[in-house]
């Protein structure tokens, strides 16, 4: 064990929280400074096992990289020898799109050519210069307007006279619509790895 192992060891004890029962609040600071050293070996064992989890991860995954390049060469081969098959087939035969075997259907389509727009600017420009291809050039509507959550919550809380069931109602008596107001809510953290020196913790 490192340091900070044996010394949550020694500020955990022996008895260990309830957990099956809802949490209730320790009895002293010895009790709070107890459950926080559990706190931090649960920490502790959640990153270790996590580094557990990780290595077995790239273990399988180096597994799969393998076991599938393996297959992708086997797919690759089979399917190239079978569309040279097929395309000796169509050579002779240009209606045999389709061949049906017991074991799989081959397929054959012809597919569409592709289009690649080096300059948008200069090919609008050609289409609206005239009718017949005018229609071929798409006008997007323009964006529906946005609030900026971050500039509202300010304006509300600096106009905010009161707030009820997320009603927001402002200094001049009229109420905010489309908005759910919650109020800000005090949080708490513990911080297993801000430790004071294990000689200053005791009663207050």
């Amino acid at each position: 064990m490192n340091p900070d192992e044996l010394l949550e060891d020694a500020l955990a004890g022996e008895m260990e929280p309830d957990i099956d029962s809802p949490p209730t609040a320790p009895l002293d600071l010895t009790q709070a400074t107890s459950w926080v050293a559990h706190l931090a070996r649960v920490r502790r064992q959640r990153e270790e096992w996590d580094v557990a989890y990780q290595a077995a991860m790239q273990r399988l995954q180096e597994r799969n990289r393998v076991e599938q390049a393996r297959l992708d060469r086997w797919e690759a081969w089979l399917e190239e020898a079978l569309e040279m098959f097929h395309r000796t087939v169509l050579a002779n035969d240009p209606d045999a799109l389709t061949i049906y075997t017991p074991a799989g259907t081959m397929r054959s389509k012809m597919g569409q050519p592709a289009v690649d727009i080096q300059d948008q600017e200069a090919l609008i420009k050609f289409l609206l210069a005239d009718d017949e291809t005018r229609e071929l050039v798409e006008f997007p509507p323009p964006p529906p307007p946005k609030v900026g959550k971050v500039p509202l919550r300010k304006f509300i809380k600096d106009n905010m006279v009161r707030s009820s069931d997320g009603v927001v109602t402002l200094k001049d008596g009229s109420t905010v619509p489309g908005v759910v107001w919650t109020d800000a809510e005090r949080t708490f953290s513990v911080n297993t790895d801000e430790r004071q020196p294990p000689e200053d913790v005791g009663e207050p």
